[in-house]
């Protein structure tokens, strides 16, 4: 949900809380006042807690923006590779040592064959 429909969301919820207390003016029970008031803070706590969740997009766990970040940076090209070295054992780092030091670089063909006869 973007900011504009959270704003319209939000005022709307508002201006309904307000249009029923408004409407309780005209009632045996806004004659008293008393039993108004404890129906207005209420709503008013029914509101607040709703523009919560509404701008927090529902998430009660405080840690969802950290993990998301978590997520994003585990997709990270740095990342990839690490993995990718951290999983290859000594033989194949040596392999990869040699490739790298290679003056020449190896073809997709040779990369290929090679991968194949392993």
């Amino acid at each position: 949900m973007n900011d504009r429909t959270r704003m319209i969301t939000t005022l709307g919820m508002w201006f309904f809380i307000a249009l029923l207390i408004g409407s309780g003016y005209d009632t045996p029970v806004g004659r008293d006042g008393g039993q108004l008031i404890a129906i207005a803070v209420i709503l008013a706590i029914a509101g607040a807690v709703s523009t919560r969740f509404i701008w927090s997009g529902g998430e009660t766990n405080r840690s969802a923006p950290r993990q998301a970040h978590v997520e994003k940076a585990k997709r990270s090209p740095q990342h990839r590779i690490d993995r990718l070295i951290d999983a290859l054992d000594d033989d194949e780092l040596d392999m990869l040592r040699q490739r790298l030091i290679d003056e020449q670089p190896a073809t997709l063909e040779e990369l290929l064959s090679d991968y194949e006869r392993d």
